[in-house]
């Protein structure tokens, strides 16, 4: 029997999505009888260097493997430097980075999977429970039959509430990264495979699931296929999320009928430029219709926004309809996308996941600000690509705020809506000049507002737009 370690890095960025892909890899090593050991660095809660080396040394893995992404990437090669150094254990990095700049990452480790981690492991395990490594670099074919891929091994991850039921997308937007390791073929589980795992987490305890793909309703009859095994499932609820081209009227009425509740539309922009730039194949008009079907549909939905691309001008904004958006970004041009090869140069970001200043784990307010506003990460996150003008920095805030009260609105009435979100922009500002200065000034507000359980009643999006 091999041992093997499967790790998430502690330096990379908490996440509140679940590490599926870890459980993926543990559940095909298991399936041919290794033993797995899977350390969540990041939590919760969060681990320390000498927590997870002490942990690995009393396994005593053949091999450790470690998902790599983009987050903090400076950092993280420091911390696998030292763990060569002590544990002088060979090290396989998978992940969207470690597909993305293979041979970047081939300087800090032994062994480099490009693509679907299960391939590459199809590709080392041997008949007698060995593992061979070898070639530096190498990249696992994409399965083509998902169904063949055992359910993850959910016992050492959080958020098991989660599934994917597809890889791979088939669109071919110029800021995305995710075809790096699942390519734009797309491919689907069988709906009966999907129902099984439903079965499995539902007699687990599990009353919610979230569906995590790109986009799980790309074919009409695979569709009508699913939503007909989910329709057995009385009592439980689902998320996902989904296209604004792929949003009709009939389908959101199968799709309550089935049992989902939320949605989430990467509309991205409703400038009608900005939409071709970035290749999004609808137009401000087609949202319009999408927007139409989702108030008649009844299930709550909210619209993710991406605004300050480097051809946009504060003008572009002025007459932003807001209803229906929640979550505001600022585009960031990931390695390998049609968006970084076009502006790195001219930009002068270049590699600049290498950069420690450009990217580390950014502060993020923690006493009154995100009860109410963590969702409008352009409120906050320093904007590290674009150069925007001032003009257009005041607009993309000036947007922000005016979605934190319109949600807050969709919740409490118009005065406690415009008490909470004059302390939310109170705290933000304050906190961006001095945190401590935050806390002490707003911990009892926050108090107040968690005994009440007003922060819980205000989930964004949870409500349909008017």
């Amino acid at each position: 029997m091999t041992k093997v370690v499967l790790i998430d890095p502690p330096t990379s960025a908490p996440t509140q999505e679940p590490l599926l892909s870890l459980g993926y890899l543990s559940a095909t090593l298991k399936q041919t009888g290794h033993e797995v050991l899977i350390l969540e660095g990041n939590g919760p809660p969060k681990r320390s260097r000498s927590f997870l080396l002490s942990a690995i040394k009393d396994f005593m893995p053949t091999f450790i493997g470690i998902t790599l992404t983009i987050d903090n990437i400076p950092a993280t090669y420091a911390w696998i430097d030292w763990l060569k150094k002590e544990t002088k254990i060979p090290i396989v990095a998978g992940g969207p980075h470690a597909t993305a700049c293979p041979h970047e990452v081939q300087q800090h480790v032994d062994f480099v999977a490009v693509g679907e981690g299960e391939s590459y492991l199809k590709k080392i395990l041997k008949a007698d429970k060995t593992i061979i490594l070898e070639n530096a670099v190498r990249e696992g074919p994409l399965i083509e039959n998902l169904d063949t891929i055992p359910f993850p091994d959910r016992s050492k991850i959080h958020h098991t509430e989660s599934i994917f039921s597809s890889r791979g997308c088939p669109y071919n937007c110029t800021y995305c990264s995710s075809h790096a390791v699942f390519g734009r073929k797309y491919r689907t589980r069988s709906s009966k495979n999907v129902s099984d795992e439903i079965y499995e987490l539902a007699a687990a305890g599990t009353r919610h699931i979230k569906f995590e793909d790109d986009e799980a309703f790309v074919n009409p009859k695979r569709t009508d296929e699913l939503l007909e095994e989910l329709s057995k499932y009385k009592g439980l609820t689902f998320s996902a999320r989904i296209r604004i081209d792929n949003i009709t009227l009939p389908k959101l009425l199968k799709m309550k009928a089935a049992g989902f509740v939320r949605l989430a539309v990467g509309v991205e922009s409703y400038v009608d430029y900005t939409l071709k730039e970035i290749n999004k194949g609808y137009t401000s008009s087609d949202i319009i219709t999408a927007k139409e079907d989702l108030n008649a549909s009844g299930i709550s939905y909210h619209f993710n926004l991406m605004m300050g691309f480097p051809w946009e001008q504060p003008y572009n904004m002025y007459h932003f309809p807001i209803q229906g958006f929640t979550s505001v970004v600022t585009p960031i041009p990931y390695p390998g996308t049609a968006l970084y090869n076009e502006y790195h140069a001219q930009y002068g970001f270049t590699d600049w996941w290498l950069d420690p200043k450009m990217n580390h784990l950014e502060p993020t307010p923690k006493a009154f600000f995100r009860l109410f506003a963590s969702n409008m990460w352009a409120l906050y996150k320093p904007e590290r690509f674009w150069n925007h003008s001032n003009a257009m920095k005041t607009q993309i805030e000036w947007i922000c705020e005016s979605l934190l009260i319109q949600n807050l609105n969709q919740t409490f009435s118009n005065k406690l809506s415009l008490f909470l979100s004059n302390l939310t922009m109170a705290s933000l500002r304050i906190w961006r000049n001095s945190p401590p200065r935050e806390r002490l000034l707003f911990w009892g507000f926050g108090l107040l507002i968690r005994i009440l359980g007003l922060h819980k009643r205000a989930s964004f999006g949870s409500k349909v737009p008017k």
